[in-house]
């Protein structure tokens, strides 16, 4: 297992699914669901959060400072196919402890991560539209828009828009 990825900000850490329930709390409506995991049903439970860690990925806690307890969540998933390519998932923060930058700081630990350790080329993620405080953070965090597209989550709905963000390492 690799040591924590630290800096001035934060620490990332493997999760741990005694936090499961701190994640889930964070959730409290079904459209913050839908932004974060659309194919899952409300409410998000610990269970279904520990659902999420049982992919091929690998799911971090975040840590500001020298905190005891985490303030944010995300993973980091190889792409199909493409050992080179990472894809950002399930991006979350401490719902008392929005709008401070720390979506940013998780989101700039993730991208370190994935180009450092696992030696990624590229790193992706999608959000809604109309999560606005979602794209503004990563856009910020250097991710370019790189397409749109559209998701069918379930049969109930029709086809949802999404923009696909990347950012690629940058040359050595």
């Amino acid at each position: 297992m690799s040591e924590p990825l630290a800096n001035s900000s934060g620490v990332l850490r493997p999760f741990d699914r005694l936090f499961a329930p701190t994640v889930a709390a964070w959730i409290q409506t079904p459209e913050q669901l839908r932004w974060l995991a659309p194919r899952t049903e409300f409410p998000l439970t610990p269970s279904k959060v520990v659902e999420w860690t049982r992919r091929s990925g690998q799911p971090y806690l975040f840590y500001e400072s020298d905190e005891v307890a985490p303030c944010g969540y995300g993973e980091l998933n190889p792409m199909k196919g493409d050992p080179s390519h990472q894809w950002i998932g399930h991006v979350v923060i401490d719902v008392g402890r929005r709008r401070q930058g720390l979506g940013r700081k998780l989101t700039n630990l993730l991208t370190r991560k994935a180009f450092g350790e696992l030696g990624a080329r590229k790193v992706s993620l999608v959000v809604f539209p109309d999560n606005k405080p979602a794209l503004e953070c990563y856009l910020r965090c250097g991710f370019k828009v790189v397409a749109e597209e559209f998701q069918r989550f379930d049969s109930r709905t029709p086809p949802q828009r999404m923009i696909r963000l990347g950012i690629v390492a940058a040359k050595r």
